[in-house]
């Protein structure tokens, strides 16, 4: 799916938990614009409860890919978070590297 595609269902989204569970497989199998769009949904709200931790780590996996975009949002997302928050949402983010690196998700 391409990232416009993304941006699309985006727009689209009210409360369709499928819509973001096909978004979610596709961030966890590495899909950069899906692991933009998750971080998206979960800093605003859209389409799923609003979770800066999740933010951030999706948004950090996407950055570590080399996503400009998902640099910004993740700056704008941590102003927001403790310091406590932003050192959880590190470590999400490195356990999912961690285990992505160590076998196939299950």
């Amino acid at each position: 799916m391409s990232s416009e595609a993304f941006l699309r269902q985006m727009v689209l989204w009210t409360n369709d938990p499928q819509l973001i569970d096909s978004i979610r497989a596709e961030a966890e199998h590495g899909n950069v614009d899906a692991q933009y769009a998750l971080g998206l949904a979960y800093a605003e709200g859209r389409g799923i409860d609003a979770d800066n931790v999740q933010a951030y780590m999706w948004l950090s996996l996407a950055v570590a890919q080399g996503d400009e975009d998902a640099k910004t949002l993740r700056y704008i997302v941590a102003e927001s978070m403790s310091l406590e928050q932003v050192q959880q949402a590190q470590y999400a983010t490195a356990e999912f590297q961690r285990q992505r690196l160590s076998g196939p998700l299950h």
